[in-house]
């Protein structure tokens, strides 16, 4: 009698087992890819954005990857877009987060007016030209405008090797775009894109 009962609970627990694992298989796919929740994660201005990306946003992901992690861009072109290049805003991006997509992957991250984002060391849209430079010192590259007259400037810091011919692949770096008013109007961090003065012009 003892058997019969230890056999029949064996094979109740294996159909449990089974049935289990059957459901696990029939969950989709996009319900397991990581996914940006700005309402769980709290405020967007704890996250720092750094010359490799921002949270779980990284340079060199996929267009797929991004889409995964933030969204569509509900308007499907956020501003910029040329035959390899394209400017997205996408649905859970934070207010002034623009992305700039080069070849299908995530070449540079923008903030721009509206933006509360900061670098680590605390550099935010709207900061001005003297107090960026008191922050990075010496590790500036300082370049002219293309088209307004100083003090409008770029100041890029590397993390990497710049973008010299060889590099262009590895360079990572922010640059800080600095309007006429002396304040940084716009912040780009990733690779060499950070240094385009048109978006992907």
């Amino acid at each position: 009698m003892m058997n019969i009962r230890a056999a029949a609970v064996s094979i109740v627990g294996l159909a449990l087992v089974g049935w289990a694992a059957s459901a696990a298989a029939t969950v989709p796919v996009s319900q397991h890819a990581p996914r940006l929740d700005l309402q769980s994660t709290g405020d967007p201005a704890n996250t720092p954005v750094t010359s490799e990306g921002w949270g779980g946003l990284k340079v060199g992901m996929s267009m797929a990857e991004i889409e995964a992690l933030m969204g569509s861009d509900p308007s499907a072109n956020g501003g910029w877009e040329s035959m390899d290049c394209l400017g997205i805003r996408p649905e859970r991006a934070p207010a002034g987060m623009l992305l700039m997509v080069q070849d299908g992957r995530l070449a540079s991250i923008w903030l721009e007016k509206g933006s509360n984002i900061a670098t680590r060391e605390g550099v935010r849209v709207g900061d001005t030209a003297s107090q960026i430079r008191s922050v990075y010192l010496d590790d500036l590259v300082q370049r002219g405008h293309e088209y307004e007259m100083p003090p409008a400037e770029y100041l890029t810091v590397w993390s990497t090797p710049g973008p010299t011919y060889e590099h262009y692949e590895h360079a990572r770096g922010i640059s800080f775009h600095v309007g006429t008013d002396g304040k940084a109007y716009a912040i780009a961090a990733g690779d060499y894109t950070i240094s385009s003065v048109e978006g992907c012009a």
